[in-house]
């Protein structure tokens, strides 16, 4: 049996942040995706709907991001 390629990225996204980290990212999870990976974020998209949206669309799911490395490490 093959295991699944677990991918989680790591992103924040607002608007006085922006979205293009967000964008970026949702790009590579978008070709993990198309190579059968499972992907998943980590981070925030606060009040941009249609970048939380994108994320929906696609079936990547948002999670909480820690900051810490070392917590995003135990996370993952």
């Amino acid at each position: 049996m093959l295991n699944t390629v677990r991918v989680g990225l790591r992103c924040d996204a607002g608007p006085r942040r922006g979205v293009g980290h967000l964008v970026r990212s949702l790009a590579l999870g978008e070709e993990f995706l198309a190579r059968g990976a499972r992907v998943e974020m980590f981070g925030s998209v606060e009040a941009v709907g249609w970048a939380a949206a994108q994320l929906t669309a696609r079936g990547v799911p948002l999670h909480p991001g820690p900051w810490p490395p070392a917590e995003l490490v135990e996370t993952a």
